[in-house]
């Protein structure tokens, strides 16, 4: 009857999690099954559904903790405990989970020392397995999470569980990983590989060859890291296990980020993407995403890297995104507003970030701060009593003076002691007091030193110079190397303007675009104008300049930028010459080429004619017919030549190139035109 019913759940598990109903008909379908044979089931179907739907699985975990709780049955309790724990960091509850995994360990703890099976082995190895992920991915305990990886390892081991040992393995391979142990994280791996024909479960052989991938990755061994990343692969295609597919796919793209290979990248990002998109992983999209983003940024497309920011963004309102995670999405987002000119979003995106970042450095201080307040309370009272120690021996050593003297000194010794207690909670609540305005007074000026740092940044990453002028164009303000650009000092140039730096007839120019500005308070852009250095040289720059407002709103001078395209300048003429170079060696080419050959004919003609044994008949005529075309051939090849209004080359002999003048569609044109 159980195996009857459990397979029917099974086979409407389906049902239930596309339409994402509560298990209350589930319920129904199980309530004639014992408690034990209902709790199991419930399990297994929980088990079932955690991928697909979490918050699914966390309620009929939750029934069946409750059933296995009014039966007293401490191990089905463990088990409910133990996938309650597994759905609620599938939604990212990584403290809610942890403590479901305590208890369940407690519980297991407690069943092994009563009667240590095979089967609460197995439970306690998959409990220390989830407990020790947990710390390593939410928590950044490295340590605590190896401690947990040995103890499941040491459980499967004694379960003699091949699947449980290469996942412990696995878990410990990552925990040598992230301390920079690559070597020793590998020979784990390898011994997970070594394993495959005991496994059952060949997830575990996918993670450990792209593993290894990995690991060849930071070695910078990308060969080698490749050819495991693709066996990897192959085995994820085999066993159609999407959701190993789906992670060999973004480590493969992540290699090809780093190696270069941006378009390999994009193709692997894609396919990562399509396969997670239905999976519900929120947090997995929302960083496959992101890697697509500052893929877009590194390859330049700027439009791609703006539509996948937004998507990211849609997606990052519909759940509760972890701050670490948010962390990298408003840093790639900030440079993405960079990219495409929107400064003002990027600073704010960065803000954000740094406030995260900020807090979460805060909240670190304050547990290392609150451990430290406790270690000095602790030698404090240890003080305290080895002081009441010592003064309580002394009370036993003057009762032989009698009892006034021991009254008295008792008394006195009370007094003192709450005297010195109140002062000592006194300076505690003052010490308190003063960290806390400290922290605020540390908080306010490290935000301003960062917010004085962007905006610097941000102003000379996209200029050489940065100016202000008042409405006479005076100016009052330069930042940058002036000295190395201008050859003038910073200090002769303030209260001057820019006749100090250009001749007449270009200041009047660049004076009137300045006035335009004052008086519509549009911006000026890409105004280039040529500055006189004291050197004699002239350099050429490119101005942008706005309208400077004061606090009644109204127009009192202009700020701007200014970038140094001397240099920029003098390339574009090299290349014009360059080209113009060109087309006369083709030109000449052309004409050498084209005009031989009728000069040749021609010349034949007056060398047959010079023959003794031709007449002077024959040549006569020879010449009539030939000459004519020749002289008509040549014509219309300086026909062409006239007409010419687009370029076009093709090889000619020995790397020269000539003008094709047959191919041409101007003179094709003109030519049907004619002789229609």
């Amino acid at each position: 009857m159980r195996r009857k019913c459990l397979i029917f759940l099974l086979l409407l598990a389906p049902v239930y999690l596309s339409a994402s109903q509560l298990p209350d008909s589930i319920l129904q379908q199980v309530a004639p099954l014992s408690p034990s044979a209902r709790c199991t089931s419930l399990l297994e179907l929980a088990n079932s559904s955690l991928n697909a739907n979490p918050s699914l699985s966390e309620e009929l975990a939750q029934a069946a903790f409750e059933t296995a709780k009014d039966t007293d049955d401490l191990e089905n309790m463990a088990h409910a405990q133990l996938a309650l724990g597994m759905a609620l960091a599938k939604q990212d509850s990584s403290i809610l989970a942890m403590r479901h995994y305590r208890k369940a360990n407690e519980w297991l703890n407690m069943l092994l020392d009563q009667r240590p099976t095979v089967e609460r082995k197995k439970l306690a190895s998959q409990c220390n397995l989830k407990m020790g992920f947990q710390y390593l991915l939410s928590f950044s305990d490295n340590n605590a999470a190896q401690t947990h990886f040995i103890r499941a390892l040491n459980f499967a081991e004694q379960a003699g569980d091949a699947n449980l040992i290469a996942a412990s393995l696995t878990g410990l391979g990552y925990t040598y990983r992230v301390t920079g142990s690559y070597y020793e994280a590998m020979d784990l791996y390898q011994r997970v590989i070594l394993m495959a024909d005991e496994l059952t479960d060949t997830s575990r052989l996918v993670v450990s060859n792209n593993e290894i991938g990995n690991l060849y990755l930071y070695l910078e061994n990308y060969e080698k890291s490749i050819e495991y990343h693709q066996v990897a692969l192959k085995l994820a295609m085999k066993t159609a296990n999407k959701y190993d597919e789906a992670f060999v796919l973004h480590d493969i793209g992540i290699l090809f980020h780093m190696t270069g290979e941006y378009e390999k990248a994009l193709e692997y990002f894609d396919k990562h993407l399509e396969l997670i998109k239905g999976s519900g992983q929120k947090r997995d999209i929302l960083l496959n995403l992101n890697n697509l983003t500052d893929l877009y940024l590194e390859m330049n497309r700027l439009t791609d890297a703006k539509t996948t920011m937004n998507d990211a963004k849609e997606i990052a309102k519909s759940f509760n995104v972890p701050a670490d995670v948010l962390q990298e999405l408003y840093l790639t987002w900030s440079e993405v507003h960079e990219g495409i000119g929107e400064y003002r979003q990027a600073l704010d995106y960065l803000v954000q970030y740094e406030t995260i970042h900020d807090s979460l450095f805060s909240y670190q201080k304050n547990l290392q701060f609150q451990e430290l307040q406790m270690r000095y309370r602790s030698e404090e009272m240890e003080k305290e009593l080895a002081i009441l120690q010592y003064r309580e021996q002394l009370m036993w050593f003057s009762i032989f003076g009698g009892v006034i003297i021991i009254a008295l000194v008792s008394l006195l010794l009370v007094y003192r002691y709450r005297a010195k207690v109140r002062a000592h909670r006194e300076t505690e609540e003052r010490h308190r007091q003063l960290a806390g305005l400290y922290k605020q007074l540390e908080n306010a000026m490290h935000a301003r030193i960062i917010s004085e740092q962007r905006f610097k940044d941000v102003a000379m990453s996209s200029a050489d110079l940065i100016w202000e002028t008042d409405s006479e164009f005076t100016f009052s303000f330069l930042s940058g190397n002036v000295t190395e650009l201008t050859g003038y000092d910073t200090n002769a140039l303030q209260g001057s303007d820019f006749s100090r730096i250009m001749t007449t007839e270009n200041w009047a120019h660049v004076k009137t675009s300045f006035q335009n500005v004052l008086q519509t308070g549009d911006s000026l852009d890409n105004l280039d104008i040529e500055c006189q250095l004291p050197s004699g040289e002239s350099k050429i720059f490119r101005l942008h300049a706005v309208a400077m407002r004061g606090m009644n709103g109204k127009i009192n001078g202009l700020r701007g930028l200014a970038k140094d395209i001397t240099k920029q300048r003098a390339l574009e003429e090299q290349l014009l010459q360059a080209r113009q170079l060109e087309i006369a060696t083709q030109l000449a080419t052309t004409v050498a080429h084209e005009f031989n050959n009728p000069m040749a004919i021609i010349q034949g003609a007056v060398d047959l004619a010079r023959m003794n044994n031709v007449s002077q008949e024959e040549a006569t005529q020879w010449m009539f017919d030939h000459i004519p075309k020749q002289v008509k051939r040549m014509k219309e090849l300086v026909d062409k030549l006239l007409k010419i209004e687009h370029i076009e080359a093709k090889d000619y002999a020995a790397g020269i190139k000539m003008l094709d003048l047959d191919n041409r569609t101007d003179i094709k044109e003109t030519d049907s035109a004619n002789n229609s």
